[in-house]
């Protein structure tokens, strides 16, 4: 189960033994090595040592008066494991927790025509994570304006040395999804926008609708399969383009 980079058979000993040979000695070393089982979709729970230990064919003559055949003696040590990193097919969720946010009335006789949120999501972890959020506002007449949007997979670092970012942005036209392989690419590798679901507003429609309470349920998940490296993390944050712009009502000047 373990498998050499250089496809060597690296912890297999194959030898044969003879009266009056000197002890052998064999220390392997599996530092790079990939510990899996035969099929990569099966965990490993448990660690065998498989054993032979057999006769060649030969011709020897067997003495019938008790004395002894010889002997084999086996000594076996088996040291520490440290993994550098682990690879799994996890299908975890996260429990959502729901935000309410009761929130200022806004400009009255004016309409905000554009405002861009970003959320900024930086990952190490080389495992594909969903999310979803969805934002409901409901205004002083009990009315309510919903948002919603997902994402199949956040980004995702080429390797454990990288710290790959999406950007989720809220926008007049919906939402558009941006994810860098690298936070230093100055190109996205995935740039699209999606036009909100039927019955469904974008972000400009929710804050023109001006509600009282705002309430905000988030939940992600990781799904699928990919690697686990210590110490690696995923965080964010969120980016509000501003100053707004407004559309004003008709407005009267006195003489």
């Amino acid at each position: 189960n373990f498998f050499d980079p250089n496809g060597n058979s690296a912890v297999k000993l194959d030898t044969v033994v003879a009266s009056g040979s000197d002890p052998i000695s064999a220390n392997y070393d599996l530092n790079g090595a990939t510990m899996r089982a035969a099929n990569p979709d099966s965990a490993i729970d448990k660690l065998d040592l498989d054993l032979a230990v057999s006769i060649p064919t030969q011709k020897v003559t067997i003495p019938l008066d008790g004395s002894s055949l010889g002997g084999l003696g086996l000594t076996l040590r088996f040291g520490s494991l440290e993994f550098q990193e682990l690879e799994a097919n996890i299908v975890q969720g996260f429990p959502s927790v729901p935000q309410d946010q009761e929130m200022p009335q806004g400009f009255k006789g004016a309409t905000i025509a554009d405002v861009r949120l970003a959320l900024i999501m930086k990952s190490q972890i080389r495992l594909p994570v969903r999310m979803n959020m969805d934002f409901t506002g409901v205004d002083v007449f009990g009315d309510t304006t919903r948002m919603t949007f997902n994402i199949d997979t956040i980004g995702y670092p080429p390797t454990s040395l990288d710290t790959s970012m999406t950007v989720i942005e809220l926008n007049r036209f919906g939402t558009r999804i941006q994810i860098f392989d690298r936070t230093t690419d100055s190109t996205a590798s995935y740039d699209t926008t999606v036009a909100p679901a039927e019955g469904q507003g974008t972000i400009i429609d929710l804050m023109a609708s001006n509600p009282t309470k705002l309430t905000i349920d988030a939940a992600a998940r990781i799904d699928g399969r990919g690697t686990i490296v210590a110490g690696a993390g995923i965080g964010g944050g969120f980016r509000l383009v501003a100053p707004f712009s407004l559309i004003l009502d008709e407005m009267v000047f006195l003489s």
